[in-house]
């Protein structure tokens, strides 16, 4: 999981969500927006949860 900030040539910023599966190098999911609450990293984290499963420990 990463995020990634740029601007725009006007001057806007925006913030890149990159959540990828580094086993096998999946990008899991991706998400762009001007801001990012840590309400929508944690759905964006339930929501691969609940698709794929949580990472098994052995």
């Amino acid at each position: 999981m990463d995020f990634v900030s740029d601007k725009l040539t006007n001057g806007s910023s925006f913030r890149i969500l990159n959540i990828i599966d580094d086993y096998n190098r999946e990008s899991l999911h991706i998400d762009l927006d001007t801001s990012m609450p840590a309400k929508r990293v944690i759905k964006a984290l339930d929501t691969i949860a609940f698709e794929r499963g949580y990472p098994c420990q052995y």
